[in-house]
């Protein structure tokens, strides 16, 4: 087999698992919702968290991996669905956060739902550099210094070239975060920061 061979099948065959534990998670939730794609985002951020390594400190105020949500509801139903699953031998929580009044300190994801957009710079200036994963749908949301942005278009993830995120490897390294290159490989990645 030649090289280019291989690398296709190593591509496929890491898309088709990431595809098969998609819908073994939560089969039901996925595909009986009209509002399927909200399910598949949150199922892969479930599957993305499990190749994301976080520095030991910051489980030491909270040692479940925890997943706060700000300004999306449907967002925070799908991914409550998940509250109780472990990763990597940590348990995962969800909460909900109602306003950026609300917000004490963030633990260790925050999803950052369309409601918030105008708010967008200074949440991501309130996590930047504390190992906060920050992930979103909002459009351009790596390129605004977001960490991993989903692709939407007409209400479904792009399928161009196949990579349906963004990976925004300056703000991962800030937050002293890790993401294995199996992940890497399957998202577009941005190298900057855009001027906030």
């Amino acid at each position: 087999m030649t090289r280019k061979t291989l690398m296709f099948a190593r591509h496929f065959m890491i898309n088709w698992l990431i595809a098969l534990s998609l819908t073994c998670i939560c089969p039901k939730t996925v595909w009986s919702q009209p509002a399927g794609i909200k399910n598949i985002h949150a199922l892969y951020l479930y599957n993305l968290l499990l190749f994301v390594e976080w520095p030991a400190i910051i489980f030491e105020a909270h040692p479940d991996i925890c997943i706060d949500v700000i300004g999306d509801a449907q967002m925070y139903d799908n991914l409550k669905k998940l509250d109780g699953k472990h990763i990597r031998g940590k348990r995962l929580t969800v909460a909900q956060i109602d306003s950026v009044d609300a917000m004490e300190k963030f633990r260790h994801v925050l999803f950052i739902g369309s409601a918030q957009q105008m708010n967008l710079n200074m949440l991501l200036g309130q996590v930047d550099g504390q190992g906060v994963l920050t992930d979103s749908d909002i459009e351009n949301f790596a390129q605004s210094g977001g960490m991993i942005g989903f692709m939407l278009q007409d209400s479904s993830l792009q399928v161009s070239d196949n990579k349906r995120f963004e990976i925004n490897m300056d703000a991962v390294k800030r937050a002293n975060l890790k993401i294995r290159s199996r992940v890497l490989r399957l998202a577009h990645i941005v190298y900057y920061l855009s001027d906030q």
